[in-house]
């Protein structure tokens, strides 16, 4: 009678969960559990991001997935999506690298991540055509470009997001990334010296800077002057005969 009960209780438990409008979290092996259907999408995107950052990151895309299902122009949820995403398939391509069976592609095929990104930045976009002094918008737009690896976009909207929040280390950090990327080592080690004299513990910028400056050094460097050809009445016999060993005149 005990165990009858008790199978009772854990059935019962289980079509009540279901009723509850439980999605289950079983698109990525390393995640267990299940992510409710939510009414609003900013407690889409916050719960999101808490799956997120306990590495549930199938729970995490379900989650951004319903955000912009209920409001497509919500821009966070769809960069969110994109980071997501990417860690997802990130993870499956190395597990097929491992795969000594598997059949990798090598047709170039438009990411999930990339749709979420180029989403983001239609959404970004959007936000700040209606306020465009949002430097949050303009930062994030910068980072969304800059996933794609449209650097010279990033470029641009990272700059005006410092410039509307010259306060923002974070933004002057990120902005030096891309000015990396681009090859500007001399404007990006100024930028990473700024960075480290706000903020003096971050020691990581201590390596960047040394990686712009070392940057900056390979572009100006020319090498060594060659040595000019001599001319007749340097040191040579105009007529070819008798005369020094190329050089030699000029020692």
């Amino acid at each position: 009678m005990t165990r009858l009960f008790t199978i009772s209780c854990i059935a019962g438990a289980v079509l009540a969960a279901a009723g509850c409008g439980m999605i289950g979290d079983s698109a990525s092996g390393n995640q267990s559990g299940s992510v409710p259907v939510y009414q609003d999408a900013q407690t889409a995107l916050s719960e999101g991001d808490k799956y997120l950052d306990s590495n549930r990151i199938s729970a995490a895309i379900e989650a951004y997935k319903q955000a912009v299902t209920l409001d497509p122009d919500m821009a966070d949820a769809h960069f969110q999506l994109g980071v997501a995403l990417a860690l997802l398939e990130s993870d499956t391509k190395e597990a097929a690298k491992e795969d000594i069976n598997a059949n990798v592609s090598t047709k170039a095929v438009k990411t999930e991540s990339q749709k979420a990104f180029e989403a983001a930045i239609e959404a970004y976009k959007k936000r700040i055509s209606a306020k465009s002094e949002d430097a949050v918008a303009h930062f994030n737009l910068g980072r969304s470009y800059s996933k794609l690896d449209k650097d010279s976009d990033a470029e641009r909207a990272l700059r005006e997001a410092l410039r509307l929040s010259p306060e923002e280390n974070e933004y002057r950090i990120t902005l030096a990334d891309v000015l990396m990327k681009l090859a500007k080592y001399g404007e990006a080690a100024g930028l990473y010296r700024k960075a480290f004299e706000v903020d003096p513990e971050n020691f990581d910028l201590e390596d960047k800077i040394e990686e712009a400056v070392a940057g900056r050094k390979r572009q100006t460097f020319t090498g060594p002057s060659p040595s000019p050809s001599p001319s007749p009445g340097d040191g040579e016999d105009s007529t070819g005969g008798g005369g020094v060993k190329k050089g030699e005149g000029n020692q």
